[in-house]
This record gives C-alpha cells, structure tokens and sequence, in this order.
C-alpha cells in the first residue's frame, strides 16, 4: 500500500560559504574555505508497516533468551503450542525462550542476534499454526497487530518529506596565476556527507518513529579529494623561444598551441 503526504513541500537546499585568501608569492596565491550545505524536507517513503521491536518489550524479551534466559514474554505468547524439538511450551518445564533457541526456524535468529527477523516471522510464519499470524494470536493475549501497525499488508509506505542531509567540507586551494606561459590550480578537500538515504526512494529505518538512527555517511561521501588542473603554452611562434624567426606560414600553423 503506497500513500501520499497532502500538500508535500518542495525540498530546498541552503548553500554556506566562508574563505581566507592571501598571495604567497608573485602570481602565486593560497585560499582556504570552508564549505557547507544544508538539504531540508527531501522527499523519501517511510514504512510504516516494519516490526516494530522498541515498544512493546520485544526486544527486551529477545535479549533475555539470547542471554540465555527465560523471558515471560515467549512463555505467554506460545503457550501450549508444541515446538518441534523442545515440546509444548507450559512456562516451567518447557519456557518459552528455551523452545525458540531450540527449534530450527528460530534458532538462528537468536544465535546472530537478528531480533528484527524473529520478530517478521513470528509475525508473518504459518508454521505449527498453518496461518499467518499464529504465533501471535495463539494465546490471545496480543493483538494481532502486536508487531506491526497493520498485519493485513505486506507493505505500507507512506511518501513525505521524512529526510534531511548535510554536507561540511574544508577546501585548500593553491592558484598559479599566468606567468611564463603556466597556469596551475589544485585543490585539496576534505568533507563529511551524512544524511538519511542516498536518495528520495523507500527508506528503511531501524525505527520508522525514530530516523534520526539512521543517520550515517552517504554512499557518495568522500572523505579526501584531490584534484590539478593546469596550462602550458608551447614555446612555439612570433615572440617564443623556438620558431619566433620562422616563415610567416610556419609561424601562423605552431603560434598558440596549449
């Protein structure tokens, strides 16, 4: 299910710029800058449909079974249902925790620390049950959208103005001016991209009612740049070092070659 924020705002960027420039020498100058810039309400979709493990205890129950030990959570929520491997699950004897880190489709889960994926299949498996959604309305004590906001879709990403980026730099630059037929200019910048996505597509958040998790370096951050760039006039032709007493011809076909 794909919807659409009303009135969605036109993403604008604010550009800052600050640089010192000083000439080190004859037709030679140093600048050093800094440069920055600001994206604010970029577009992007947000999953609204993504297990939630945060606010209902999930993970804190993940965590107790991963460590080993029994969380009240997992023996409420599969009571009475007979685990292949471990038995049927009554609280004592047989704990919730102790079924899931035994039977094969949840182990794993629990084994690399995966809270998000257990969470998905309890949510979604038919295993035992032979319905979707089993695991969860087997005691009756969760509700069925315990885990995600809506069960009935697989998806729903709503589509608003949910990220921001930023973007910081240092700029040196060394600037030969014309002299003796050389020019020269390099550049050296050193700069930090962040932001939430590369681009305005479906995100996927850790916490959709926290993004500002997610915030990390872009794929296009480059830390270093180094770039040179520079002209040399051939020494060719009227008033050069080589060819300056040729035939007129001569002169016109080699004078201004760079």
């Amino acid at each position: 299910l794909q919807v659409f924020a009303v009135n969605r705002p036109t993403p604008y960027v604010q550009n800052f710029t600050l640089e010192l420039q000083r000439e080190i020498a004859t037709n030679l100058t140093l600048s050093v800058s800094y440069v920055g810039a600001k994206d604010t309400k970029l577009w992007g979709g947000v999953p609204l449909n993504a297990v939630d493990i945060f606010r209902n205890g999930f993970l804190d129950a993940f965590n107790t079974t991963r460590n080993g030990g029994n969380a009240q959570m997992f023996d409420q929520m599969l009571r009475g249902m007979n685990i292949p491997g471990a038995g049927v699950v009554n609280g004592t004897t047989v704990t919730g925790s102790a079924a899931l880190r035994t039977y094969t489709a949840t182990r794993a889960f629990i084994a690399n620390g995966n809270a998000g994926g257990l969470a998905d299949f309890l949510n979604r498996s038919t295993n035992i049950t032979g319905k979707g959604g089993g695991f969860v309305r087997n005691s009756g004590l969760f509700p069925e959208n315990f885990f995600v906001l809506n069960p009935q879709f697989t998806a729903v990403v709503v589509h608003g103005n949910p990220s921001n980026s930023t973007y910081h730099s240092m700029q040196a630059q060394v600037t030969k001016r014309l002299s003796k037929g050389l020019t020269n200019q390099t550049t050296y910048t050193w700069s930090r991209a962040l932001g939430l996505a590369d681009a305005d597509l479906t995100m996927t958040p850790r916490d959709p009612n926290n993004l500002s998790l997610d915030k990390s370096v872009l794929g296009f951050h480059r830390t270093h740049g180094l770039t040179n760039a520079g002209t040399f006039e051939m020494p060719f032709g009227p008033n050069r070092a080589l060819l300056s007493g040729g035939p007129g011809v001569v002169q016109r076909l080699v004078e201004r070659w760079s």
